[in-house]
């Protein structure tokens, strides 16, 4: 009788050390509160942004590949796959750099230093090929700059057309938004 009493308490304290204490509202505070974890951390929606812009690059390049060069090679997914995976690359950028944000990892400052810097280098090496390279070349074949500037404007218009969702206009900088 005695082993089954000790046995008896020895089962109770198990359980009394396995039940929790619930802590209370007032005693939860920003440095000890749980923090949500989704089901991918914002490394994973950055990389897979990455991918999906790198997908873009390649739908447009097989497409040119077919309007210009006549090659038959085959896009990867059906149209409609391939655009909604086009326009995934965006929205994962940008909600993987909200998630670090929210994290605190890093500072808004930096952020916004970081993606302005990269928009302005891109715009800059644009603006540098563009009217250095690309015009001076195109003068050549026309007989002025502003002529051959129009006619580049209107090949650069027409670029896009090769994608199946224009909207009008040249995008080329995700840093910008």
């Amino acid at each position: 009788m005695g082993e089954n009493n000790k046995i008896d308490n020895s089962v109770n304290e198990v359980q009394e050390v396995k039940k929790k204490k619930r802590r209370r509202i007032y005693d939860i505070t920003p440095e000890n509160d749980i923090r949500y974890r989704g089901p991918l951390s914002y490394r994973w929606l950055k990389t897979l942004g990455w991918i999906a812009l790198v997908f873009s690059q390649y739908v447009i390049m097989v497409k040119l590949g077919h309007s210009l060069l006549k090659i038959d090679a085959p896009v990867a997914f059906g149209e409609d796959m391939n655009n909604s995976i086009i326009e995934l690359a965006l929205p994962l950028l940008l909600f993987g750099n909200f998630a670090l944000l929210l994290n605190g990892h890093d500072q808004f400052k930096k952020h916004f230093f970081i993606n302005g810097g990269a928009a302005a280098g891109i715009i800059l090496l644009f603006l540098i090929v563009y009217y250095r390279y690309v015009l001076g070349i195109a003068s050549v074949f026309f007989e002025n700059k502003q002529i051959a500037a129009a006619e580049l404007d209107e090949l650069l218009g027409m670029l896009p057309m090769i994608s199946t969702n224009y909207h009008g206009f040249f995008a080329f900088n995700i840093f910008i938004d």
